[in-house]
């Protein structure tokens, strides 16, 4: 008990001196995990981006309080945690996050709280088709299921009084995944082109998994900007397929630049990773909607 009071008073006191001095990555403690809960109140489930919070919030509804880590808007790729940050995971209940690569910080925190929070990868029981390096996961429906079933899993575990509403919410869930994926099976059917040329190469288990290729302008690393000989290769293909559109996730700079050189058009085809706002199924099917007005 007494080994908990100091390392909750380090964090706490550690916290207070970092937010004095600097405001430079204030953005981090302005989000929706700005306030730790205290040990006395509603047990708070953290989780770590816009999109296992959302998957988090299907089971939980508001049973119990969600709150994300990284500032929406914020790609998990780029972030990185504050002293608040820490004491808001040492106060969580369970932090929740997608593995896979995904959140490069996970390991650090782990080693900050001690052991103190329990830690779920929610990506855990997803065995990709394709052997791919990239952890999009969720953007095959069928992989966001098993996310959200694993979390559903551990919820129930920690939280067995409430184990009855869990199953149920994550039922009416499991039915919308599974629907999702149905309609994008029925679109799928009927494309008279397969080729997606993407601004960011995030979209590899999507194409996977309804026979789509994908031609990335950038790879995964969507902050590196492609070489001229990578912008000449994009644009000769996009030509030589008859491409009709470029999609873009966020900054739609080279989309445009391949659009004006090749007279196709620009879409937007939305990762669901760094948004301030929005659920799954609603970004999904107008991701379904541009698919099929691009191939159909």
């Amino acid at each position: 008990m007494l080994k908990k009071f100091f390392s909750t008073a380090f964090f706490v006191i550690f916290a207070i001196f970092i937010t004095s001095c600097t405001t430079e990555n204030g953005a981090s403690s302005q989000n929706l995990a700005s306030v730790p809960a205290s040990e006395t109140e509603t047990p708070v489930i953290y989780t770590s981006f816009h999109a296992i919070h959302n998957f988090t919030q299907l089971v939980v509804q508001d049973i119990l309080p969600v709150r994300v880590l990284i500032t929406p808007g914020v790609e998990a790729h780029l972030w990185e945690p504050t002293a608040q940050d820490m004491v808001n995971i040492h106060y969580a209940a369970v932090f929740i996050y997608h593995g896979f690569g995904m959140e490069h910080f996970v390991d650090s925190i782990r080693a900050s709280v001690g052991g103190s929070v329990p830690f779920i990868e929610a990506s855990a029981n997803v065995t990709p088709a394709l052997q791919d390096a990239d952890p999009h996961l969720w953007l095959n429906p069928l992989y966001a299921l098993t996310i959200t079933e694993t979390i559903k899993n551990a919820l129930v575990q920690l939280f067995p009084e409430h184990s009855a509403a869990f199953e149920q919410n994550f039922e009416v869930a499991a039915e919308n995944f599974l629907a999702l994926d149905l309609a994008y099976q029925a679109a799928a059917a009927d494309f008279v082109r397969r080729d997606i040329v993407v601004s960011h190469g995030a979209f590899a288990h999507l194409a996977y998994a309804y026979n789509l290729n994908q031609v990335a302008i950038e790879g995964l690393d969507d902050h590196a900007d492609p070489s001229p000989a990578r912008m000449a290769e994009i644009i000769d293909f996009v030509q030589a397929n008859n491409v009709t559109t470029i999609f873009y996730d966020e900054d739609d700079t080279l989309a445009t630049a391949v659009a004006n050189a090749t007279g196709a058009s620009v879409a937007m085809l939305n990762t669901f990773e760094g948004l301030t706002a929005g659920d799954y199924f609603t970004v999904m099917y107008q991701n379904l909607q541009a698919l099929v007005l691009a191939l159909s």
